[in-house]
């Protein structure tokens, strides 16, 4: 059961909730401002808003599951004011493009609509004040050619900025845009999140939650150990209809707000790589995001201050 909340538009208002018609209709201006080659920032670097990570739990579900989701959406500059997710249409095409979330908001008032209402609209989520979640209906699978196969839901995840509400057209630049693909299933191998379970720091575990004091412009090995039961055996059915046995072999990306990544991808078992940090006084996080290439993901934050040069060390403290 979806529990009833107030909306939480109506706790909240929001002049971000009045983009939604306007994602409905496309109405989008600006669609071809793209940067230069050279404008290009670093891959790895995070000096704006961005969506990282979309995570569903569980990420393979099976009629009646109620799945939670959520996004790690960096924004160093304070640019986004809400996040709103979109559950469209199942499919039987893992590989079919993004379908459209047409949303009819039409007879639909903002400010009193329930979470029922939303999600019968599609919404799923609206952040802050509505977290997002999804019941997937008892009767998903009836009609699916494969049930142990299953279907396929895209989750639209969008960033809207602050805006002012007359304005009657959206620049894409202005929306940080992403999206998950959601299996729901009947199969006997129903995947399951990576789970990181620590991050060490040139050989020393560092505590989820706490700050790392670096020396500045010196380099740093961090490497990520990964639960026992992260890598999982499944069951995969070929073009030939064979079923065949495999095991995971998840990738990690990482990404940082300062300092300088020496790469950005690494490959399982190989989860270390060097960082650099900033100048003095520079803070700056580092996000590892694990993904198994079958809808499971995860992530671990570190946060980094460039103090006095001394030997690397952890600290609960305010700034050095």
């Amino acid at each position: 059961m979806i529990r009833r909340l107030r909306s939480p538009i109506e706790r909240r208002p929001s002049a971000a909730w009045m983009l939604i018609p306007a994602l409905a209709s496309a109405c989008v201006v600006g669609g071809d401002k793209w940067p230069r080659p050279s404008e290009l920032t670093p891959d790895w670097l995070v000096d704006d808003a961005q969506i990282l990570a979309v995570v569903a739990e569980p990420p393979e579900a099976v009629p009646g599951d109620i799945v939670t989701f959520s996004a790690l959406i960096p924004d160093p500059t304070d640019r986004l004011e809400a996040v709103v997710w979109l559950a469209c249409p199942f499919t039987d095409d893992a590989e079919s493009g993004l379908p459209v979330c047409a949303l009819d908001t039409a007879g639909l008032d903002p400010a009193t609509a329930s979470p029922e209402e939303l999600a019968e609209l599609g919404v799923i989520g609206f952040e802050p004040g509505f977290p997002p979640t999804w019941l997937i209906p008892e009767d998903t699978l009836e009609g699916a050619e494969d049930p142990l196969e299953g279907l396929y839901a895209t989750i639209q995840v969008i960033g809207l900025p602050s805006t002012d509400p007359t304005d009657t057209g959206l620049d894409l630049a202005d929306l940080e845009l992403g999206y998950k693909r959601l299996v729901v299933s009947e199969g006997t191998t129903r995947n399951q999140n990576p789970i990181i379970a620590s991050i060490e720091v040139d050989g020393v575990a560092v505590t989820p939650g706490t700050r790392l004091v670096v020396d500045p412009h010196q380099k740093y090995t961090f490497e990520l150990t990964l639960a026992e039961d992260a890598i999982e055996t499944y069951v995969y059915v070929n073009d030939d209809g064979v079923s065949e046995e495999r095991v995971e072999e998840p990738y990690v990306t990482w990404y940082a707000t300062g300092g300088t990544l020496l790469e950005s991808l690494t490959l399982y078992p190989y989860l270390d790589v060097e960082w650099r940090a900033g100048p003095y006084g520079q803070a700056a996080t580092v996000w590892a995001v694990i993904r198994d290439r079958r809808g499971g993901m995860g992530w671990i934050e570190l946060v980094t201050a460039s103090g006095p040069e001394a030997a690397p060390r952890v600290t609960n403290g305010d700034s050095p």
